[in-house]
């Protein structure tokens, strides 16, 4: 397994200037979200945690209530910030806020505004975890991190 390298935008962890992002944008559904959450968890040498998430396309009927759900479950013990991007993603945020205060998780309907905080929060030994559907297209959120001097 230490051979392996994942395929851009599928668990693969990226070194920048000072703070590390584990990319996972390439899709999500519940599932692979948890599982992500649990990765991000388990790594270990961070001063910082911080969330980027994308709204999960594609669910059914029940999309609405799968993102609050997901938000629900995200424990302030192991992440510091939270950041949300898209329509449906609103539901995990407003399931986060069950959990979490409000200076610690954010809701954003612009991907420039969600950078700038981004950009603002992100600390030396900061660990990013950004993931989302293909279609919301979180890969522009890395991008645009990726010159970043701290």
């Amino acid at each position: 397994l230490s051979e392996v390298t994942p395929a851009n935008n599928r668990s693969r962890m990226i070194e920048f200037d000072g703070f590390d992002v584990l990319d996972d944008c390439y899709k999500s559904n519940p599932q692979s979200l948890r599982s992500g959450l649990e990765t991000t968890k388990l790594l270990g040498g961070y001063d910082s945690k911080i969330l980027v998430l994308g709204d999960m396309l594609e669910l059914g009927e029940t999309e609405n209530d799968l993102h609050y759900q997901v938000g629900r479950e995200i424990d302030p013990k192991d992440i510091d910030y939270c950041l949300f991007f898209g329509s449906l993603s609103k539901h995990m945020y407003e399931g986060a806020l069950e959990n979490f205060s409000k200076d610690r998780i954010f809701h954003f309907t612009s991907k420039n505004d969600l950078i700038d905080k981004l950009k603002s929060i992100i600390t030396k030994s900061s660990l990013v975890f950004v993931k989302g559907s293909h279609g919301m297209h979180m890969e522009e959120i890395i991008e645009s991190i990726s010159k970043l001097k701290l």
